[in-house]
């Protein structure tokens, strides 16, 4: 039997303790939350600004296992239930998280992180961290706005110490903060880090005011959203300053675009253009690639893809199914103009199904009815804006 030394020199130490309430008071210090041992030395890294601190918050910790406490690698005192009391609890204490590192075959130099997710996307201004034992000399804070892609706002070295460490950079927009560890710095070369406490600070995030520049888009109108998302996005654009045009009917080439840029305008991953009819200088190029790349819609020919054609609804609702995958759908239709087997039927019952639109009467989708700019952005705003 293998016995385990919980020493802090051999464990991969991660005892956090998070105090995450957003709090509406602004300048707040540090001290008035902290116990009185800690308060003495971290008045100086407390920056103005709301203390963004949430116990509703999720807390990931990855360290040599990269799994989480309360797994079989993972050592708490005497329960997951325990470490995450003591993870919320806001307090400076011997609480916490350890993971033991003596399985052979495990990679202990990789990076630990700890990772924070907000309860609402907040302008982040600074990192503040009290070690529990010891934090590698070399640090990295990392933001996301999807928990997916991370990217690196703040680097440095601390003093591995047991003393207050910080990081400021200023005000960035995020639903997740990251701390890494780098470094090791420990004789076995184990990455030990430790944190007792972790604060952010800064001001809770929240949209700019839509400001509505078109007198042809009503307030309470059923395009009125779809039509600022879909500027606010750099999707689409008026067609004056003051007009949207909402009743000017869509091409091919506008349609695509919409829907690229909607994608977040992915490059096209080939360049080969078999089309006489689009220019490399035309705006519409790379979207046309991609949507054809993506099977989302083809050329009206081999060598023409048409991009002044006029959209009808069952080609919109198509090119929007396929560009979501072409997903199936078990809604019964009962459209007399939409029959079994046609290219649009799955992706008709498809957008019934998920209220991107309706048919134009009880019994009829309008298969054939030319597709204006505002039901275009509308189509998008309900299915990308969910």
């Amino acid at each position: 039997m293998k016995t385990k030394n919980h020493t802090p020199r051999r464990a991969l130490a991660l005892a956090l303790a998070v105090l995450m309430a957003l709090s509406t008071a602004t300048a707040v210090g540090y001290s008035a939350i902290l116990s009185a041992s800690a308060a003495e030395s971290v008045d100086k890294y407390a920056p103005a600004g709301t203390a963004l601190v949430s116990k509703d918050a999720k807390v990931s910790i990855s360290a040599c296992t990269n799994e989480r406490a309360g797994s079989e690698n993972s050592y708490e005192m005497p329960s997951e239930t325990w470490t995450k009391i003591h993870l919320t609890d806001g307090q400076i204490g011997n609480g916490g998280w350890s993971c033991q590192p003596y399985d052979q075959e495990m990679d202990h130099t990789k990076p630990v992180t700890v990772t924070l997710e907000l309860v609402t996307p907040s302008e982040v201004a600074a990192v503040t961290l009290f070690p529990h034992g010891q934090f590698p000399a070399k640090y990295e804070i990392q933001i996301s706005d999807d928990g997916q892609t991370f990217e690196t706002i703040a680097s440095g070295n601390w003093a591995s110490n047991k003393s207050w460490k910080a990081a400021e950079f200023g005000g960035v927009r995020a639903k997740y903060v990251r701390l890494v560890a780098v470094d090791a710095v420990t004789d076995n070369s184990y990455v030990f880090a430790s944190a007792a406490e972790i604060r952010l600070t800064g001001e809770e995030y929240t949209e700019p005011p839509v400001v509505n520049p078109f007198t042809d888009v009503p307030e309470g109108i059923f395009y009125y959203e779809p039509v600022l998302w879909a500027v606010n996005k750099g999707i689409t654009t008026g067609a004056t300053a003051t007009t949207f045009n909402p009743n000017g009917n869509c091409q091919r080439a506008q349609v695509v675009t919409f829907l690229w840029r909607a994608a977040g305008s992915p490059e096209p991953t080939k360049n080969e253009n078999p089309f006489t009819d689009v220019k490399e200088s035309d705006f519409y190029y790379k979207a046309v690639l991609w949507a054809v790349e993506k099977g989302i819609t083809n050329g009206l020919t081999a060598t023409t893809f048409g991009p002044f054609e006029l959209c009808n609804r069952a080609q919109v609702v198509t090119f929007l199914w396929r560009a979501m995958g072409s997903p199936d759908s078990s809604a019964e239709v009962t459209f007399t103009d939409v029959k079994d087997g046609q290219f649009y039927s799955t992706a008709v019952a498809w957008a019934v199904e998920n209220n991107i639109t309706n048919g134009i009467s009880a019994t009829e989708f309008g298969v054939g009815g030319t597709c204006n700019r505002a039901q275009v952005v509308t189509f998008l705003y309900r299915t990308y804006n969910k």
